[in-house]
Parts: structure tokens; sequence; C-alpha cells
């Protein structure tokens, strides 16, 4: 099954769209919320870091998934109203996903191209020492990615969208890999 998070009540045929992808909706920043959405998740129940999401946005209902969400084959996270649709324009569907991953291990938004370096990108609207403080840890903890992370700031190309569908065992490893780097990043 989908997972997707949104941080707002779905309204007309947005509802009736999630309704046909997702049986379960996960509310990111719960803790920091005072109107709670019948329809979602919080993100504050289980194990979590909703407190954090002043830090992490998103990222908080991506944790609550991976440490919350064990008896499932797929694991996806959308983003807002933004969704996968399949080539005819139709949304895709689980069935479609686990087709599709029969085939990878992970679907990603398509890949956007930008004038801009993706270090100017993040830090026109972000302080640059976040990166390289990122880049340090990376270099520490993980330094066979550090080459990448560096090839991918001086790139022009970047998945948007905060989309990714992909078998439970690459999700596993991906926010394994992925909270060790911020829970180091936050010691420094």
């Amino acid at each position: 099954r989908a997972m997707a998070p949104v941080q707002e009540e779905p309204v007309g045929e947005t509802r009736r769209m999630m309704s046909r992808v997702s049986s379960n909706l996960l509310r990111n920043g719960a803790v920091s919320e005072f109107i709670a959405l019948a329809a979602a998740e919080p993100d504050d129940t289980g194990d979590n870091i909703s407190a954090k999401n002043c830090f992490y946005g998103e990222l908080t209902g991506l944790y609550w998934l991976w440490k919350n969400c064990t008896d499932v084959d797929v694991m996806g996270v959308c983003h807002y109203r933004r969704f996968f649709f399949k080539e005819d324009g139709e949304l895709m569907l689980a069935s479609d996903f686990e087709k599709a991953l029969e085939d990878c291990d992970m679907l990603l938004a398509d890949a956007v191209e930008s004038d801009a370096t993706n270090y100017e990108g993040f830090t026109s609207a972000h302080r640059a020492v976040y990166l390289e403080q990122t880049g340090e840890v990376i270099k520490r903890i993980c330094p066979e990615y550090y080459p990448s992370f560096e090839e991918h700031l001086q790139g022009h190309v970047s998945h948007a969208g905060n989309l990714a569908v992909m078998k439970k065992e690459v999700f596993d490893e991906y926010c394994s890999w992925l909270f060790s780097i911020f829970f180091e990043f936050k010691k420094d």
C-alpha cells in the first residue's frame, strides 16, 4: 500500500484521487498543530520526531513511516498535492507501483534541470554552512558517498517534489543512511 504524507485536508477531486491511491494518510508536524485532521494519521504517535518538524519538515513524516509501518512491501511518499501519474495521465494506483517495481527498486519524480547548480539553488534559500556541515558529516561517517554528494551539488539536475516510491527494504536502507547523517549533523 502506498503512503502519502499530507499537511492539509484534501478536498474535492484531490480527495477522491487520494482515496484511490492510498489507504493511509500521514499528517506531518502534528505535534505543533492546533487543529487535527480527522482523515490523516498524525506523525506524533509511535516512534516519531514530530517535534523536530521545524528542522526536518516533511522528513518527520518519512521517519514516522520508516519506524511505524513495518508490514508493507512497498513504501512511498508524496508531498502536498503532488502525485505520480502514468504516461496516459491517470493517477498511479498501488497495483501500478507494484508492477513498476518488478523492474526496478525505486521510482522518483522526473528529473528537473536548472540553470543554477544544486548548490546555488539550495543556498539561494538556505545558509551555505548547512551544506558544508552536511558534507563534513558525510565525509566522516560514510566517505564513500562524499564524491557523489559533491558531484550532485555542482550538477544542474535534481528530482523535485519529494516524490519517491520504493521497495520497503530499499526504503529502510535509505532512511537508515539519511537519518544517521541528520542525527550526526545535529550533534555537531
